[in-house]
């Protein structure tokens, strides 16, 4: 995809664009599933933590992150999910706070979406993001998109992961920021 194809208007979808509108992300939260061979896993680590072992995950879809196989948030630019079991929480919204108590840990996330003036200053944020510590990262079709995901803090007390999405049609980055705590 050429740069020049890329518009700065968020109200407008660029002609030739090839990725979702980061408008119309959709963030799903399952108390009880199984994404085994749901979704083309680009890449995914395990990593223990107090409260369990989380699977972090880079889908073609965007991410997800799983607790004991038990609790998974999901962030998908695709609305035709196909997954057996009911969210507890579905929402499509470029800004979003939700929080949960779920057994003995509380979780909560944040989302939101940054819209960057010109395809140089996007492309300096892709870059900085690109050479931050990752857990996860990944480049979609020939750079021209990616996804981070770092896993911030893994204390006895909490544990903290952030991911970025970029949307090079639209000159957006999408952040999160999701936390597990433990409830005492």
């Amino acid at each position: 995809m050429e740069i020049s194809n890329r518009q700065n208007n968020k109200n407008s979808i660029p002609q030739k664009a090839k990725h979702a509108n980061p408008l119309y992300l959709n963030y799903y939260l399952f108390g009880d599933t199984n994404f085994e061979n749901k979704f083309k896993i680009i890449d995914k680590k395990l990593t223990d933590t107090l409260i369990g072992k989380l699977e972090i995950a880079i889908i073609a879809e965007s991410h997800y992150i799983m607790l004991d196989n038990v609790f998974t948030e999901l962030l998908s630019c695709s609305d035709n999910i196909k997954i057996p079991s009911i969210p507890i929480k579905k929402q499509s919204s470029p800004r979003m706070q939700f929080s949960y108590k779920f057994n003995s840990f509380l979780y909560s996330t944040s989302i939101y979406n940054k819209e960057f003036a010109d395809d140089k200053i996007f492309k300096k944020e892709e870059q900085k993001i690109a050479t931050q510590k990752n857990l996860l990262f990944h480049f979609f079709e020939k750079n021209t998109a990616l996804t981070s995901i770092i896993l911030k803090e893994n204390s006895n007390q909490r544990c903290i992961i952030e991911t970025c999405h970029s949307y090079p049609d639209f000159n957006t980055i999408v952040y999160s920021k999701t936390e597990f705590s433990s409830v005492k």
